[in-house]
């Protein structure tokens, strides 16, 4: 499934009695009321190979909701009554679905500017990542399902359609006193994005925008092995901006054995956790706002990962440790992350944090370039905003994509 990264979603907000299917929107008009207001949307582009009388949506502005059917829209442009007080920001929130299959979640927020009557609102949205959009448990998203052609309710091999996953222990915490914002960028499945090979070896170029001075931040690219989030076997390659200990560059596996350090790195290896223990190493590495580093992760022996890194603009590879993982770990899928790692109250949540930032480009799977992100996740007090760079911030021909979390960069 190649998607977007952002929808651009079209508001249409009218006088009353102008209202209309065949009403002008390019017109200026009254000010708005908020027994006037609609909302108009294009069927996303990804479902328009599905047919329209298939295709339903549930649209909620600000609490409000809407259930809508294709069959009434037959011309692909959903038109909806939705009240909208003027001088106010608004949330929003629209299900799609195919059949009774929740399929894309388009979220976000816009200003109903009473003197404006057309609003486009930049907006993201998930297709994955959740059970809810995941129907048989077996990992292909139910949109990934219905662009393969298969049967989004029966796994392969398997004859039930019952998912046992608990998907409320996977989802973003509540906001609670002290928060750890943070938000994540899911690759798609390497499988479902057609590629089949084991994983020997991923490489990732990443770049750290903008640190916070005054809190410790991580920026990180991890492996996922199969199996639910918790549970699973990861490999993350942390930057750290660590307020007493300095710049520190992280590798650790969960579900592992044993570490290797690296005496020319001068690696700091140690165990953690209990039920799934795990091996982490650190060394001392000042890389630098704005500098582009490629790190790797690579199989040199079975189950033995050798993590490197190294920046662009040099030839010198440097490594950081090698850790054993489990017996037979397949990474399934990447995930790009940044984070504040010290507790935040509810009040700098409200007044908006500063502003915290990296840069990646598409990963390389042994030899081969992957698919573009295309699933967002973020904690309550995240203020995450993504998007792509464009111009001289390109590399080597090749779009960087972006991820800020906190207030304006």
């Amino acid at each position: 499934m190649k998607t977007q990264q952002r929808i651009t979603m079209l508001l249409i907000v009218s006088a009353l009695c102008a209202c209309g299917e065949s009403a002008n929107y390019n017109t200026t008009e009254n000010a708005f009321t908020s027994e006037s207001s609609k909302v108009i949307t294009s069927t996303p582009h990804v479902l328009r190979s599905i047919a329209i009388d298939d295709i339903s949506a549930n649209i909620s502005v600000s609490g409000i909701e809407k259930r809508v059917i294709g069959s009434d829209f037959p011309n692909g442009e959903w038109l909806v009554d939705l009240p909208l007080t003027p001088n106010q920001s608004h949330s929003l929130l629209i299900e799609w679905y195919a059949g009774t299959h929740l399929v894309l979640e388009e979220f976000g927020e816009f200003f109903a500017d009473p003197n404006n009557r057309t609003i486009k609102p930049t907006l993201d949205y998930i297709s994955g990542g959740y059970a809810r959009f995941d129907a048989d448990c077996d990992n292909l998203s139910n949109l990934d399902e219905l662009i393969r052609g298969t049967d989004l309710t029966i796994a392969q091999g398997l004859t039930t359609t019952e998912c046992a996953i608990d998907d409320a222990a996977s989802e973003p915490p509540a906001l609670e006193p002290d928060n750890y914002p943070y938000v994540v960028k899911q690759l798609r499945n390497f499988a479902a994005g057609g590629y089949e090979q084991r994983v020997v070896r991923y490489e990732q170029r990443v770049q750290v925008r903008s640190t916070n001075l005054n809190a410790r931040s991580d920026y990180s690219v991890t492996l996922v092995s199969e199996g639910q989030f918790n549970t699973a076997t990861k490999a993350k390659i942390e930057f750290t901006n660590h307020l007493e200990k300095g710049r520190l560059v992280r590798f650790e596996i969960t579900n592992a054995t044993a570490a290797i350090a690296d005496d020319a790195s001068n690696s700091d290896c140690f165990s953690f956790g209990t039920d799934n223990v795990g091996y982490a190493c650190n060394i001392n590495f000042d890389w630098q706002e704005n500098q582009w580093y490629i790190i790797a992760v690579e199989e040199i022996a079975t189950d033995q990962w050798h993590a490197t890194i190294k920046s662009v603009l040099g030839t010198t590879e440097q490594t950081i440790a090698t850790i054993t993982a489990n017996e037979g770990t397949d990474w399934q899928r990447a995930q790009m992350s940044l984070s504040y790692a010290e507790p935040v109250g509810p009040d700098s949540c409200q007044l908006g944090l500063p502003a915290i930032g990296m840069r990646f480009t598409t990963g390389v799977i042994n030899s081969e370039r992957t698919l573009l992100p295309n699933i967002l996740i973020k904690s309550p007090c995240a203020q995450a905003r993504e998007g792509t760079s464009e111009g001289v911030r390109t590399l080597e021909g090749e779009l960087v994509y972006e991820l800020i979390l906190g207030g304006s960069l």
